[in-house]
């Protein structure tokens, strides 16, 4: 009976165990059930907040390739003279295959990366997830923030990412960079925000004091690696915090990016359509959001046209104006002597202002008026004459006497290679360069001068120090 009653009460055990077993396949969350779960259901249990991230944000991040001109020159290891200056530097000159990243700031193919991406670079490419490849236009470069703007020109608006906030980070939130890194394309990396308001420093002889510093960066421990650079950081809805910038050659998991905020501070002036078009306006916006007026310039376009601090411009020509990105983009193929009509909210009611465009001075007459030099492009022949390629610097063919072209020794038939951080390759760029220099503030130019058929420095130096008047 023992046995016979241990028998039995296994067999009870067993189907016991048979029957919560079967009730539970049987459960629709039963091991046969999740077996036999359409597979959309399955992806779906696994679907995280970094998947979602990553598919709001991943169409709006291109890689950019380029080609560039690594000069290992004297002249080159301190200035980034122009690609074209090849056969002046011969064998000390080579080309080389770059990558970066970037993301897309507005549909109508404004992207934003680093400087360093695309400071020497010829001929920029811009990749987008979907494998189309468009030439791109260096529009704007920021070198001091290591801030650039490039342009493309797709036949349908493409995605752009949204601009989240790095002015409430948490340490230990997750933070996703998307990219390049080392060739690989859209590559996605997570991890966390390690620290804020980092300061990064190294050296650089274009530097006045031999060394650049950058402020306020973001930590992370998200795998960022070379071409990673120019890529956005994002948070965990997918909102660009950081552009990616740098990384510990000497350590593993630690990348930093530029807040977005600094982006959202810095772009006005990056893309000052002003500058960029050698037009005059005369309203000026500060970050990015509604396009409100903060400045009008005094005697300006703007102002005699009636616009007012406190507008806010809601369309150009027509156009709907959300932002000030969408201001700068409709502005950004006017052209000085253009009528354009700004619509603004004042007090609640819409207003609409014709205004002619004005045009600012020129390279030429900049070069002039504050340094007391004239330029001219190179012709093709005194270019061959000096082994150059056209535009690969400017003639300085007259030095006033009292000017400080003059004072810092410049001479007529001196070649104007580079001013600023500008290289000098045409009249445009200079006018780029000197726009912001005001009477009494110094700029640094290279001039190349050819003594006994020999290309030399001025004064055995590599730069001049010139103040403008």
């Amino acid at each position: 009976m023992r046995v016979f009653g241990k028998t039995v009460a296994a067999v009870v055990l067993l189907v016991g165990g048979a029957a919560v077993l079967a009730q539970q396949e049987a459960s629709p969350g039963g091991p046969k059930a999740q077996a036999a779960a359409p597979a959309a259901r399955r992806k779906a249990l696994r679907r995280t907040q970094v998947v979602e991230a990553v598919e709001q944000v991943r169409d709006a991040v291109v890689n950019i390739s380029s080609t560039q001109i690594v000069r290992l020159s004297p002249f080159g290891q301190f200035f980034d003279l122009p690609p074209d200056f090849e056969p002046f530097f011969g064998p000390s000159a080579q080309k080389v295959q770059t990558a970066g990243s970037g993301f897309v700031l507005h549909p109508a193919g404004y992207i934003v990366t680093n400087a360093h991406v695309v400071e020497a670079a010829r001929q920029p490419k811009v990749t987008f997830a979907d494998g189309k490849t468009y030439e791109a236009r260096v529009l704007a470069v920021d070198t001091d923030h290591d801030l650039a703007v490039l342009k493309v020109s797709p036949n349908d608006p493409v995605k752009a990412a949204v601009l989240g906030t790095s002015s409430d980070l948490m340490i230990g939130e997750t933070a996703i960079a998307i990219g390049n890194p080392l060739g690989f394309q859209h590559t996605v990396t997570a991890g966390v925000v390690s620290a804020v308001g980092r300061v990064l420093r190294f050296k650089d002889p274009r530097s006045p004091e031999g060394i650049k510093e950058y402020k306020g960066l973001i930590q992370t421990d998200a795998a960022i690696n070379p071409g990673n650079s120019g890529g956005p950081l994002c948070n965990i809805l997918g909102e660009v915090i950081g552009i990616n910038t740098a990384i510990r050659g000497d350590a593993q998991n630690i990348g930093f990016a530029i807040p977005v905020d600094q982006l959202r501070k810095f772009l006005p002036g990056i893309l000052d359509v002003e500058r960029i078009n050698r037009v005059t306006l005369g309203v000026h916006f500060e970050g990015v959001g509604p396009a409100t007026v903060t400045k009008v310039d005094a005697d300006s376009p703007a102002e005699a046209a009636g616009l007012k601090v406190g507008d806010t411009i809601v369309a150009v020509d027509g156009r709907p104006v959300a932002q000030d990105i969408d201001f700068f983009v409709e502005m950004m193929e006017k052209k000085p002597g253009e009528d354009v009509k700004l619509t603004v909210l004042r007090d609640g009611k819409r207003h609409t202002f014709a205004v002619r465009l004005g045009a600012r001075p020129d390279g030429a007459q900049q070069a002039w008026r504050k340094l007391g030099m004239r330029l001219r492009d190179l012709s093709a022949r005194q270019a061959a004459r000096l082994g150059l390629q056209p535009g690969s610097g400017l003639l300085i063919y007259e030095v006033h006497e009292s000017g400080p072209a003059y004072a810092a020794g410049i001479e007529p038939g001196d070649i104007l290679v580079q001013i600023g951080q500008t290289p000098a390759k045409n009249l445009e760029s200079v006018a780029e360069a000197l726009d912001p220099v005001t009477s009494g503030e110094s700029i640094e130019a290279v001039v190349l001068r050819v003594e006994q058929g020999r290309w030399t420095t001025r004064m055995g130096q590599y730069a001049v120090t010139l103040k403008a008047r």
